[in-house]
């Protein structure tokens, strides 16, 4: 089904150019170890500003959107080795991984008081651990189906003071 040099989850060719660029397989063996290059890779890809001056939780970092389909739209990126799927976690790994999706969870909830939060978990266009986290509202225009994804960008003065709000309701 796949071929050579072909991402398992995806069946991407690109997938070997990738994991060169972001410092996987490349004999970088301390940026192999820790996954910092690979969730530096996934920081790129957009314009972030970090939760609490990058959320450094021990095993991921949390970065509130620039642009956002909704307000308090945030990711969550693994910085742990590399790996494109949760199941491909150890399980303490794992288990360390969501506690911190859930303190960002949290901090999202008490800033912007969504009525419920979705979590996705792509890795179709960088595969790496990551799981945007998306408040929804009472108000918001598809209360019964998936989200419209277009994205807003919010004005710095905004970003700024969601940003302090939020680092007060992280540990």
């Amino acid at each position: 089904m796949y071929g050579p040099g072909t991402h398992r989850e995806t069946g991407s060719a690109s997938i070997a150019a990738w994991d060169r660029e972001c410092g996987l397989k490349t004999g970088n063996a301390a940026a192999e170890a820790n996954g910092a290059s690979c969730a530096r890779r996934v920081g790129r890809r957009s314009t972030r500003t970090a939760i609490a001056g990058s959320f450094a939780g021990g095993f991921s970092d949390g970065y509130l959107q620039r642009d956002a389909p909704t307000p308090g739209y945030a990711i969550v990126v693994w910085r742990g080795p590399h790996v494109a799927d949760v199941s491909e976690m150890a399980d303490p790994d794992l288990v360390a991984y969501w506690a911190e999706v859930v303190q960002v969870a949290r901090a999202l909830t008490r800033v912007f008081e969504p009525c419920h939060l979705n979590y996705n978990l792509l890795g179709n266009g960088v595969p790496h651990v990551q799981t945007h986290v998306v408040p929804r509202y009472v108000d918001d225009p598809c209360p019964n189906a998936p989200l419209t994804w277009v994205l807003e960008p919010v004005p710095d003065e905004t970003l700024d003071h969601q940003v302090q709000r939020l680092r007060t309701c992280l540990p």
